[in-house]
């Protein structure tokens, strides 16, 4: 698996689905996520947020984001409740 040059940085306010996600010493994930905040000054740079639905805290290292996409049925990428 190739990893890419730059961590990705989602915007905040964003519902994604963290299609590959990897943490350490486990498993791909996939899971709907709402990002709050992304803390550039961390190295390496984490995305803050929730998960969706149930909104369970989370703190996503970046360089461990492999890709990400707008989740099913979103207009927008909106988290869900925003306008």
């Amino acid at each position: 698996m190739r990893k890419s040059a730059r961590p990705l940085l989602p915007k905040p306010g964003r519902a994604i689905a963290a299609s590959s996600y990897r943490p350490s010493g486990r498993a791909t994930e996939r899971f709907a996520f709402s990002i709050t905040a992304v803390e550039r000054s961390l190295d390496p740079p984490r995305a803050m947020g929730y998960l969706v639905p149930g909104r369970g805290r989370r703190e996503l290292r970046t360089d461990r984001i492999l890709a990400v996409e707008p989740p099913e049925g979103s207009q927008d990428g909106q988290a869900p409740g925003r306008t």
